[in-house]
């Protein structure tokens, strides 16, 4: 195959865009199917977000870009890779929960430890964990005094630290918290550079996404802007990257690792959550494609976004209200694809699909 180096011609637009959706695993030929391929897949993009909108608690769910082998749903697998303790739920960037695989945390712990002064609350949360950890919120009130809110924002604040952690096996509500250093320490015994864990952090991000600008790495990571650029002009030093001029599309930040079989285009569809890292690095770009429409969930069809699920929300179960998609994939298979996998996240009757293209769909 034929390597994409910065002396040799360039890829095109479309063909990123062919293989941006190989490499995010979205297309038949490169869905995972086995649990290895799950974390596999997970390290790629990791920090992998749970669905929005869904039980507190939720795993890590790569609807479309893993069908289990023993026709396992994506629920399933996502519990049984977190019960084996395979993935670790932290907060990352912007302090969102996001998963990901556990012998790679030394890696994002350097990379996204938000370090801070402690407030005397913060203290005496981290000290009761401690000394009298694990335990569960409401025993960590009743021994260090801070309560309710208070308690929830300073746990918050400790686990952006990378201080304490929440064991989340099970999709509960309340779950037993942990003092890092003393459960784990080894986890922290041998972090890299923080540069380091950045730059590599930026480099599985740039193989997937394949070709990128400074702010959709500074959208997906939550990296300052003036670091981002620097790691990514860093990659083009030791060759991970080219800068370079692609069609269509101004310059951007390409991968030389491209071969041609990437370029090969397949039939795709893909409902995407609101937190998949695709959607959060091109979320600028989506607002303006949809202005004004609350978002349920983005379809991908075949090589980028191109629709949404709109409706709003609720603790009870809610429609939704419309699908947006292009005219082409408003009738025959595509339609019926699209409303097949927008019945996985939405199941009938007790949620419904009110309109598909604005023409009534379920009653």
């Amino acid at each position: 195959p034929r390597a994409y180096y910065p002396w040799l011609t360039m890829p095109t637009a479309q063909q990123v865009l062919t293989a941006r959706a190989k490499r995010h695993h979205l297309t038949p030929s490169t869905r995972g199917s086995s649990d290895s391929d799950y974390l596999r897949i997970l390290a790629q993009l990791a920090p992998f977000r749970p669905p929005a909108n869904e039980f507190p608690g939720t795993p890590a769910l790569l609807h479309d870009r893993h069908e289990d082998s023993a026709g396992a749903t994506a629920m399933t697998v996502a519990e049984r890779v977190r019960r084996n303790r395979h993935v670790f739920k932290a907060r990352f960037g912007g302090g969102r929960v996001a998963y990901v695989p556990t012998s790679e945390l030394p890696l994002f712990i350097a990379a996204y430890r938000k370090e801070r002064d402690l407030t005397l609350e913060a203290q005496a949360v981290l000290a009761t964990l401690e000394h009298e950890g694990p335990l569960h919120k409401p025993d960590i009130a009743e021994l260090s005094g801070v309560k309710g809110r208070e308690l929830s924002k300073q746990l918050q604040i400790l686990q952006e630290a990378f201080l304490v952690y929440e064991e989340q096996l099970e999709t509960e509500w309340d779950n037993p918290w942990y003092h890092l250093e003393r459960e784990q320490g080894d986890w922290l015994e041998n972090l890299p550079d923080r540069g380091e864990a950045r730059r590599e952090v930026l480099r599985r991000f740039t193989r997937s996404y394949v070709a990128t600008t400074v702010d959709e790495a500074k959208a997906w990571s939550g990296f300052p802007k003036r670091e981002v650029a620097g790691y990514l002009e860093e990659l083009v030093a030791t060759e991970h990257l080219a800068k370079t001029h692609v069609e269509g599309w101004g310059e951007r930040y390409v991968v030389t690792d491209l071969d041609d079989s990437e370029f090969e285009a397949e039939q795709t569809i893909a409902i995407l959550d609101p937190g998949d890292p695709l959607v959060v690095t091109q979320a600028q770009r989506l607002k303006e494609a949809f202005p004004g429409l609350p978002v349920l969930k983005y379809i991908f069809i075949d090589d980028r976004i191109k629709g949404l699920a709109t409706g709003r929300w609720g603790i009870n179960p809610y429609d939704v209200d419309d699908v947006i998609v292009p005219e082409e994939a408003r009738d025959g298979q595509v339609r019926e694809e699209i409303i097949g996998k927008l019945r996985r996240h939405f199941p009938y009757p007790e949620q419904r699909i009110l309109r598909f293209g604005g023409e009534k769909l379920d009653s």
